[in-house]
């Protein structure tokens, strides 16, 4: 088990808030190599006088995050055991997509400080692990206790580490309980697909096939938009070589060094005329939408004239209706004056 621990230098930790105390935030780090037993770990494992940190910040809007980076590729996190002040703490995976949720269990409360244990399990286990602490009972400042980590051995594939963990991807839609659009599944379906044949082909087409992307494009999206856009893969691939099967197999030695003058203009011609029809179908769009825009402003405009005519209209009335009245006061005045 002793080849499976890490080297100090070999992880890294980092904290967005500021040590308080004089300490560093590599103090409050442990860990050791994963073992059969199961269960939650104790605290004398996990909290020391020099594992004690007080974090803070003055920016109000940053959030306490501690990052955890295991720079051996042969390991990665399994368990994390996090004694704070934190109730909450969320968990972030190697990309940022998100993992879970804990919540701290209240172990004691000493002269307005509380203490919380979270132990959180990695079931998918990642070499770079983000810890974003929830719930602080003081705003921009936490006390920190310990963080134990527990690390094993990782196995190690032969494809690129950019690819998806599906498997991860569908434990969390399990957790969270939300049912995907059928859209949504079907793009998963096709990422899925995807990346496995790259990983299968990987010993032999060390490149993704492009040209799969761009016939889903086209099934989707081209089809419906317009006429042309069925052929619009094709075209793309005649100007991009790379997104071409055949350009992609073929090789700078068995191309040839001058193309078919007859092809080659076949080619531009095509390509030329696609081109101006989607510049014609663009600027028709454009002037479409310029005639609605200038309509719906000049039914705006209309609206606002008629709006601010009946409000004159009002104020108008208003004002005839107060020198009606003051004409009648008026009269009636010099009525009574005369028969006096």
């Amino acid at each position: 088990m002793a080849n499976e621990m890490p080297d100090n230098d070999e992880i890294s930790i980092s904290c967005s808030w500021d040590v308080q105390n004089g300490r560093s935030i590599e103090n409050a780090l442990s860990y050791d190599a994963k073992s059969g037993e199961r269960g939650m770990k104790d605290l004398e494992c996990i909290v020391s006088l020099e594992t004690c940190i007080e974090l803070g910040t003055h920016d109000a809007d940053l959030p306490c995050t501690i990052e955890i980076k295991l720079l051996s590729k042969n390991v990665a996190i399994t368990e994390i055991s996090v004694v704070s002040e934190a109730r909450i703490i969320e968990v972030y995976g190697q990309c940022g997509e998100y993992l879970t949720t804990a919540h701290g269990e209240f172990i004691d409360e000493c002269e307005n400080m509380a203490v919380y244990m979270a132990e959180i399990s990695i079931v998918q286990p990642s070499s770079d692990c983000l810890l974003k602490f929830a719930r602080l009972r003081n705003k921009g400042r936490m006390w920190l206790y310990g963080i134990h980590i527990t690390v094993d051995k990782t196995e190690q594939f032969s494809f690129s580490d950019k690819t998806v963990n599906f498997q991860n991807v569908n434990k969390i839609l399990k957790d969270s309980s939300h049912q995907l659009t059928e859209k949504a599944d079907k793009c998963k379906k096709f990422l899925q697909m995807y990346y496995t044949s790259y990983r299968d082909q990987s010993k032999t087409q060390p490149m993704p096939n492009p040209q799969a992307l761009l016939k889903i494009f086209e099934a989707e999206y081209l089809t419906r938009c317009n006429p042309i856009g069925s052929h619009m893969s094709r075209h793309l691939a005649d100007l991009i070589p790379a997104l071409s099967p055949k350009g992609r197999c073929e090789s700078s030695e068995e191309r040839p060094s001058v193309a078919s003058p007859k092809i080659s203009t076949a080619n531009s011609q095509e390509v030329l005329a696609v081109a101006e029809q989607l510049k014609l179908y663009i600027d028709q769009r454009f002037s479409q939408l310029e005639k609605i825009l200038f309509l719906r402003i000049d039914d705006k405009f209309n609206e606002l004239q008629k709006n601010q005519s009946e409000k004159l209209d009002q104020i108008l009335h208003a004002v005839q209706n107060v020198q009606l009245s003051c004409v009648n006061k008026c009269v009636c005045i010099n009525h009574v004056c005369a028969e006096s």
